[in-house]
């Protein structure tokens, strides 16, 4: 069963992680490709991780496009 996009942008986004994770943002694109309301899922759950207090994974958000 594929991972829901908010799961996959986890992955993403993580605090610890400084390096953008390339895989992960494949398939976090993939998996909003695959959704008919892929485009709003995405922006939503990525306005939600810019605003983030924890500014690696507000900055980590900004990279996936």
């Amino acid at each position: 069963m594929p991972k829901h996009p908010s799961t996959i942008l986890d992955e993403c986004t993580k605090e610890s992680s400084r390096a953008l994770d390339v895989d992960a943002v494949v398939k976090f694109c993939d998996a909003v490709n695959q959704d008919l309301d892929g485009p709003l899922t995405a922006a939503r759950l990525l306005g939600h991780k810019i605003q983030s207090p924890q500014e690696q994974e507000s900055l980590n958000a900004l990279c996936v496009r």
